[in-house]
């Protein structure tokens, strides 16, 4: 088996599908550096072009000079990211709300889709949805991804939020937080 330098630690890569990135000049990313700077770069939802849908990657458009300067600048943009949000651990932006009654006396299913920001989010976390400056505390049933090859709760992927609660209101554009 032929092994890979990451361009940016050195570290070696198999090749295989393990979530390494290709950028422009052939070099390669592996998967720690890639979550590194994910937030920075987040991966669009899927264009439909010709009969064929394409999901253009923003970090293949990226050098092995530009890769590395990112990997290095990555802890400032966190820093700017999360001053902007409030210095909470992750944030989803909520892009679209379905909700899924139960029965009689069930309450109902939400499912939140959207993006991570940044941070993680993962199945049983306790979370706070900000809606109109009104926070509402819930824990997550389930995270999901939207598109293929998305990673679930990570930033820069779209997800899907499951959770079954009565009284969650929520739009485009308001926030899930954890701390």
């Amino acid at each position: 088996m032929e092994y890979i330098d990451c361009c940016c630690c050195g570290r070696k890569i198999s090749g295989r599908n393990d979530g390494s990135v290709v950028v422009a000049d052939g070099s390669v990313l592996c998967e720690i550096c890639v979550r590194r700077i994910r937030f920075m770069f987040p991966v669009p939802e899927p264009e439909g072009v010709e009969g064929m849908i394409i999901r253009k990657d923003p970090m293949s458009t990226l050098t092995a000079d530009t890769a590395r300067n990112a990997v290095e600048q990555s802890a400032w943009w966190l820093d700017d990211l999360r001053k902007e949000y409030g210095y909470h651990e992750a944030v989803f932006r909520v892009d679209m709300v379905s909700v899924e009654k139960q029965g009689l006396l069930k309450p109902p299913k939400n499912a939140f889709g959207g993006y991570v920001l940044y941070g993680s989010f993962d199945a049983g976390d306790t979370v706070r949805l900000i809606h109109r400056n009104v926070e509402t505390e819930f824990i997550i049933e389930d995270v999901q991804e939207i598109y293929p090859e998305d990673i679930a709760g990570e930033a820069g992927y779209a997800s899907l939020i499951f959770v079954t609660q009565k009284g969650l209101e929520a739009r485009a554009g308001d926030l899930i937080v954890k701390d």
